[in-house]
């Protein structure tokens, strides 16, 4: 499909205000993981779980970030390990 140009989208100030409910297309108990767990775990939640994505949560349950499966793919890590 062809979508317009972002410079074909103008919106006002009284646009800008107003809010936009995603809870209708937004999974309302996602999968998550504590961001002290191992890398073994989060592969065996993808591998397991069938999920897109994991959310990794602190201690108080506050989102830190995201897992995504191309996070996990073989040249990601090792992207990631030989950085480190």
């Amino acid at each position: 499909p062809k979508y317009p140009s972002i410079n074909d989208i103008h919106i006002n100030d009284d646009d800008r205000e107003c809010d936009i409910d995603l809870r209708p297309y937004a999974h309302t108990a996602p999968y998550s993981v504590q961001e002290t767990c191992s890398l073994e775990r989060a592969y065996n939640a993808f591998r397991t779980l069938g999920c897109r994505l994991l959310i990794v949560v602190n201690r108080y349950n506050q989102c830190v970030g995201t897992i995504t499966r191309k996070d996990l793919a073989p040249e990601s890590l090792d992207h990631h390990i030989k950085d480190d």
